[in-house]
């Protein structure tokens, strides 16, 4: 992200190549085919527009990228009134970029790198307490609001919030630990 937040049309377009796959195939997940390359191409046009914003201290440049996504996914859904599609977890080993990918790179060193990441994101979400876990699946992967989670678990709001804080600071931990972000 460094010379596209200086706006550097050569230097996005490698950033697209290398993130558009994953970014598809959480559109994918969470809107369906029909509407994820739309969702895909507001995310990537938000990226280039707000490229200023990003601080790479804050997050990595990838995982901005899917809270993008998922933010866009989660309006075109709520501007029609539908609800995200349910991701089926029949637990963490399911669960990772080799199954949000959506489409092929076309590449396959891209895919063995893809792949490798993923089993080290399978790998990090199995070690956070299954609480954390089951809120944050919930909240990035079914796309619900906190409140629709405290709602579908039986919980306090705030317990929701801090689970998925709590998670999300345990998982990025573990990442970094790994070299998958920073």
């Amino acid at each position: 992200m460094g010379r596209t937040r200086d706006g550097d049309p050569a230097d996005f377009a490698d950033f697209y190549e290398r993130n558009a796959a994953l970014a598809y195939g959480l559109a994918i997940r969470i809107v369906g085919r029909e509407r994820a390359e739309d969702v895909t191409q507001e995310a990537f046009l938000t990226v280039w527009r707000s490229r200023g914003q990003y601080t790479a201290e804050l997050s990595g440049a990838r995982s901005w990228l899917l809270t993008i996504v998922r933010r866009r996914a989660i309006d075109a859904l709520r501007r029609e009134g539908a609800r995200p599609r349910t991701l089926v977890l029949e637990g963490a080993e399911t669960v990772g970029t080799d199954r949000l990918r959506g489409a092929e790179t076309g590449s396959p060193a891209v895919a063995v790198v893809e792949r490798d990441e993923a089993r080290v994101v399978r790998h990090a979400l199995t070690s956070i307490p299954p609480d954390q876990r089951q809120a944050l699946e919930l909240a990035y992967f079914n796309g619900l609001a906190h409140s629709e989670i405290a709602e579908r678990l039986g919980l306090p709001l705030g317990t929701v919030k801090g689970r998925i804080r709590h998670g999300l600071v345990k998982l990025h931990d573990r990442l970094s630990d790994a070299g998958v972000c920073r």
